[in-house]
Formats: C-alpha cells, sequence, structure tokens
C-alpha cells in the first residue's frame, strides 16, 4: 500500500510498494522549563527568559544535549500584555550519528508583558548652584539627577 507509515520509537517510516523505497523523517525534539520575563519599555525588543531548557523527546538512553547561545526577542516594542517572545540559537550536540536522528525546534508559546515606563514626579525640590557651575549630580529620593545650568534657568534630566 503506497502512503503507508508507522511510527516506531519515535521514528516515521514511509514506503511506497510502487517504489521501493522508505524514508525515514528525523525525531522532533522540544525545548521546555523556560518563561518569558516582563520588562519595561525601553525602545527595544531585547527579552529575557527565566528556567532552566530542558530538551524533551530523546529516545531511550541516547546522549544528546542542548546547547547553543539562545537570543529571544519580543515581537516588536509596543507596550502590552501577553507579547510574544520568539528564541533562536540553541543547537543539540553528541555523536554525530545520534544527532542525526533529531531535528530541534526552537522554545515556542513564550510570552511576557511590556509596560510603559513609570512618569517622574519631582516635588518641592530646590536647588543652589552657582552660575559658573555647567553641570553636578545631586541625589533625589535615590534617583541619579544630572543638573546642567545656564545663567537663566535651570533644567533637570532625572534617570532611574
Amino acid at each position: 500500500p503506497t502512503g503507508v507509515y508507522s511510527d516506531q520509537l519515535g521514528y516515521i517510516f514511509t514506503y511506497s510498494d510502487t517504489s521501493m523505497l522508505t524514508a525515514i523523517t528525523r525525531k522532533q525534539l522540544t525545548i521546555s522549563g523556560l518563561t518569558g520575563v516582563n520588562k519595561i519599555a525601553n525602545g527595544n525588543n531585547v527579552a529575557t527568559l527565566s528556567g532552566t531548557a530542558i530538551v524533551n523527546g530523546i529516545i531511550g538512553t541516547e546522549k544528546v544535549t542542548l546547547s547553543g547561545t539562545p537570543v529571544a526577542v519580543f515581537e516588536d516594542t509596543t507596550v502590552g500584555i501577553d507579547r510574544m517572545i520568539s528564541v533562536t540559537g540553541y543547537t543539540l550536540e553528541g555523536d554525530s550519528i545520534v544527532l542525526a536522528n533529531y531535528s530541534l525546534e526552537q522554545p515556542t508559546g513564550l510570552t511576557g508583558n511590556i509596560t510603559a515606563p513609570l512618569p517622574v514626579h519631582l516635588k518641592a525640590f530646590k536647588a543652589s548652584v552657582s552660575k559658573k557651575e555647567l553641570a553636578t549630580t545631586r541625589d533625589l529620593q535615590g534617583r541619579s539627577v544630572t543638573e546642567v545650568q545656564d545663567t537663566r534657568s535651570s533644567r533637570f534630566r532625572v534617570s532611574r
């Protein structure tokens, strides 16, 4: 019968009586154990993952390990809840004969929230700086404050 297949130890065998050819499809391994980390919007789409990556689907006692340099990114930089995170860069290590039996699916279904930065409110702030000083750094309730002085006014840049 043409197109008949069976699942033997995770390998998919297909054959055709007319061509007498057999094809063996690699077993797809998946990665679990990771979650996306929420972030404050900062203009880039770099995402952070937490947890320990675990490779799933290895047959029997075959020695296959997860390696590589994963890179995680949000789909875009838009503020929102459950923003999709895509991951690339995971690879498999092991004996080349064993690895030939497998393919690796990068982690999927990961999400994280991107929140808007909180506004900074200055209350009852009074600064006294000499007009000769061009810039000074002061501490304002745990925030770093850079003061730019000219002869007419003071402007403040507050960073978190």
